[in-house]
């Protein structure tokens, strides 16, 4: 379905510079070895190194054996699950991919996910179906929880009306994350837009993640003070990474006075991070709206 914002060192290091020029980024976050390797070891073989890339930012990339992946490392940046460090890998893995001009889609997996289609299969829906019916430009997708939008935002609304009055008695944040707390509370929080965090950007929008400086800065000191991790571990909000990508992308686009067009629904990801990469629109696809 297609969906819219309505509003206007190292070894590690030098291996990442050998990665295959191709069109679609794989993007492994990982606690240490990717799950089942022989299976993805699999999976891309037989289909020409131009079409695809591959980067791995693993908790302990010392665990990373498989000569497919190990190559593939980049100097981690320190992570910890429930927390805004995981929004850090990901953009940490789309700066490195962005090297490679050759890199359209941008494709976060996780060390749990299994491809369950051929690669060319996969590569031949991105093209196909992944993209804007009018321009053929391609179009991130997002796996957005429908039916947690209300709950998810009511709780962000009295966290944001919480951490701004906190923030405006000790004065402890920046004036930026004020203003994105100030944003979420006139808006009531109905920017925010919970997704799960494996999913697929197009070049221009892992550009906005990766280069999003002082403003990218603000939003994750806002989640900070908003969604600490007791509240997370006792499942009061998702984790700050299921609920930043699409926000803050709808956002940068909301402040440029243009429509943000993105997939929704579109089985990037099933059940408990296992790719499907099936569908992606079909009877689903609608006009922004």
């Amino acid at each position: 379905r297609l969906g819219s914002s309505s509003s206007t060192t190292t070894t590690m290091q030098n291996n990442a510079h050998t990665v295959e020029d191709g069109a679609a980024a794989f993007l492994f976050l990982t606690y240490g070895e990717v799950n089942n390797p022989h299976a993805w070891d699999e999976f891309f073989q037989g289909v020409p190194r131009g079409q695809y890339s591959i980067l791995v930012h693993a908790k302990h990339h010392n665990e990373v054996k498989h000569p497919r992946f190990r190559k593939r490392c980049i100097e981690p940046v320190a992570t910890k699950w429930g927390t805004t460090s995981l929004v850090r890998a990901h953009k940490r893995l789309l700066e490195k991919a962005l090297e490679n001009p050759n890199n359209q889609r941008f494709i976060l997996v996780s060390d749990s996910c299994m491809p369950v289609v051929g690669l060319q299969t996969m590569l031949d829906r991105l093209k196909n179906t992944f993209v804007d019916g009018r321009t053929g430009r391609p179009l991130s997708a997002f796996d957005v929880h429908e039916w947690q939008q209300t709950d998810q935002r009511k709780n962000l609304l009295h966290f944001a009306r919480e951490a701004l009055a906190e923030a405006r008695c000790d004065g402890t944040i920046s004036r930026k994350a004020v203003e994105v707390l100030e944003w979420l509370v006139q808006s009531k929080a109905k920017g925010v837009t919970s997704h799960t965090q494996w999913c697929i950007l197009n070049r221009r929008d892992a550009r906005i993640i990766a280069e999003g400086g002082e403003e990218l800065e603000a939003w994750l000191e806002a989640y900070d003070r908003m969604l600490t991790l007791e509240r997370v571990r006792g499942a009061e909000t998702l984790a700050p990474d299921e609920l930043f990508v699409l926000s803050f992308l709808q956002w940068h686009r909301e402040r440029s006075n243009r429509r943000y067009e993105f997939l929704t629904q579109a089985r990037t990801t099933f059940g408990h991070c296992c790719l499907l990469f099936g569908g992606g629109g079909g009877g689903d696809t609608q006009h922004p709206h």
